[in-house]
């Protein structure tokens, strides 16, 4: 991103957020909401489902980046 210093100089500002602004409590609540209702898919998301021994297996391939989300299973 570029930003010319003058506008700045004539009272404009410059903003950002993390996550689109989102209110994590009240977005994961949400998407729970979601989930309990039948709304929401999350299995495409899971990638890997391991037991609890295998818990250093899943962090190498969290480490390899071979993974989006792993369900620790215990």
């Amino acid at each position: 991103m570029s930003v010319d210093v003058k506008d700045l100089l004539t009272g404009q500002t410059v903003t950002g957020g993390y996550f689109g602004n989102a209110k994590p409590r009240q977005a994961n609540q949400q998407l729970v909401e979601l989930f309990v209702a039948g709304n929401l898919d999350i299995s495409p998301m899971i990638t890997h489902r391991i037991p609890l021994e295998d818990i250093n297996n899943g962090f190498d391939i969290l480490k390899a980046g071979k993974t989006i989300r792993t369900v620790i299973q215990y």
